[in-house]
């Protein structure tokens, strides 16, 4: 039985970041020429 818990408990572990969601954020960024680019950002925290 304790075999089994084992599998289920490592199983549960790996697969969690399966159900993660990436959200993207609108913002900007400046380039050294003064350029504004309007963009999606990933938000991985």
């Amino acid at each position: 039985m304790k075999n089994y818990f084992g599998a289920f408990l490592i199983f549960l572990l790996t697969t969690s970041g399966i159900f993660a969601q990436i959200n993207f954020e609108k913002g900007h960024f400046i380039t050294e020429n003064g350029i504004k680019t309007d963009c999606f950002i990933k938000n991985e925290g």
